[in-house]
């Protein structure tokens, strides 16, 4: 952040902080918090429009996230941890 000269609250906190807080409490490593936030926003940015092709995307996100906590899921499994996942 100091190589800018602004700073944008919502870009810089507001969305990478609690992906990092959330993220820590579950498990999942810190290098995963983009797209964390990445699915975060796809997620909220769905006002169910009626377009089927926005249904598609969002399902193809959804997808995405049940693959990814699966697979820690089954990492857990082999080795479990101190998180909720473990839990």
């Amino acid at each position: 952040m100091a190589d800018r000269e602004r700073f944008d609250l919502v870009a810089d906190v507001a969305r990478p902080v609690p992906a990092r807080v959330i993220g820590s409490m579950l498990g999942t490593p810190a290098e995963d918090d983009a797209k964390l936030v990445h699915w975060t926003k796809r997620v909220h940015g769905f006002r169910g429009s009626g377009d089927p092709r926005a249904v598609d995307r969002h399902r193809a996100v959804f997808t995405e996230i049940i693959a990814y906590v699966n697979e820690l899921v089954e990492q857990r499994r082999k080795a479990p941890t101190e998180d909720l996942l473990t839990a």
